[in-house]
């Protein structure tokens, strides 16, 4: 494990989440702040902070405390932070559009809202996908973990996600590379996915007592920024990819969602499951008694 940097400037302390610049080579953007008073540093390879931006149209006791970096072909790099921290159906997405220009100042931020398609829940991670872009939710329970896919433009209506697995783990990180493989930290290990819907190829037995976790630019090392005051950013490389894949699109490029395969879960969890299969029994049993009955009956007559 290496240190890589600490950031030198004592502004950047209680980070809410870092993500590798897409338009600014060895650049790190780190998160921080109190509620309603959100900065973006942007960090450079050496702890330097190159700038540093207030954002604009975040309302007052919001507290941010996830954040990535996108491309986009069309419009140029963006940042998306959100407020993963409660169990919500709904989360409001802040876009930002990433600066040109590192120079210190204010950024407007234009709020877009997305849906959970199955109810609600309590996130922790943003990643996105260095090939096109696309933005993914991570959602996490005490034993388990589920992807959701943004659509590929996010509109001033209601923008409703798409469930694309649930891994039967919880990750606490996650990033992806430029072939396409999903990184996540656990609290024991870091785990390679082959992909979005992809088995796990390796498993790093990493155990770093870390606040945040990203990949870097390259998509070549796990990188892990400490909590606290001048929090330490460390990295381990990751094991080579054996090849690529296409990229992933949830919506197949329609706009419309498509079925995630799986099988469904039936209604109400294991008591609803156990209720339903003693239905079932308790049918059969009432059907065979009765067929029993109407052949007495026949044999009388």
């Amino acid at each position: 494990m290496a240190a890589s940097f600490r950031p030198a400037d004592p502004r950047v302390r209680g980070l809410a989440g870092i993500a590798p610049s897409v338009g600014h080579d060895g650049v790190w953007w780190a998160l921080a702040g109190t509620a309603g008073a959100p900065r973006l540093y942007a960090l450079g390879p050496d702890g330097r902070t190159r700038a540093v931006y207030a954002l604009s149209g975040v309302p007052a006791g919001v507290a941010l405390d996830a954040l990535t970096a996108a491309r986009d072909d069309a419009r140029g790099p963006r940042l998306y932070l959100a407020d993963l921290s409660q169990p919500r159906g709904t989360i409001g997405m802040y876009e930002v559009v990433e600066p040109t220009a590192l120079k210190s100042g204010t950024l407007p931020v234009r709020k877009r809202t997305v849906r959970y398609p199955d109810g609600a829940h309590a996130a922790g991670t943003l990643l996105s996908d260095p090939r096109d872009g696309r933005v993914y939710v991570l959602a996490r329970t005490a034993r388990a973990t589920a992807l959701y896919a943004l659509p590929g433009a996010l509109g001033p209506q209601v923008n409703d996600l798409t469930r694309m697995r649930v891994l039967a783990f919880r990750a606490l990180g996650a990033g992806m590379t430029a072939q396409g493989r999903v990184v996540l930290r656990t609290a024991a290990d870091v785990r390679v996915l082959a992909s979005v819907r992809g088995d796990v190829e390796h498993v790093l037995r990493v155990r770093v007592p870390a606040a945040h976790f990203a990949l870097d630019a390259a998509g070549e090392r796990a990188v892990f920024a400490s909590a606290g005051a001048r929090p330490v950013f460390r990295s381990v490389a990751l094991p080579a990819a054996a090849g690529g894949d296409a990229p992933v699109r949830p919506d197949g490029g329609t706009g419309r969602p498509v079925p995630v395969p799986g099988r469904p879960a039936l209604p109400g969890g294991p008591l609803g499951t156990a209720a339903l299969g003693g239905l079932a029994l308790l049918g059969a049993l009432s059907l065979g008694l009765g067929l029993r009955n109407r052949r007495r009956v026949r044999r009388r007559h």
